[in-house]
């Protein structure tokens, strides 16, 4: 189901994206728009993949691993 959407992106953003349409990269605005949200979702995310392997990394330099067991854990906080 196809719904409508206005959204206001100013007269600069405007200007732009009717150039590219009007260039012809683009058929409408709707596909400027779509291409646009798909790359804004692809860069998030490689952001958080980014993210990840920096704390995997950290965790890695962080020392040999213990050994660890609910057991253990539960008496630590009680």
């Amino acid at each position: 189901m196809t719904r409508t959407m206005t959204v206001d992106v100013g007269g600069e953003l405007r200007h732009y994206v009717e150039s590219l349409v009007d260039s012809g990269h683009y058929k409408s605005t709707s596909d400027v728009l779509k291409d646009s949200l798909r790359l804004l979702r692809e860069t998030q995310s490689i952001s958080k993949i980014e993210h990840l392997r920096q704390l995997i990394e950290e965790g890695e330099a962080s020392g040999e691993p213990l050994l660890w067991t609910a057991d253990s854990f539960l008496k630590t906080v009680a």
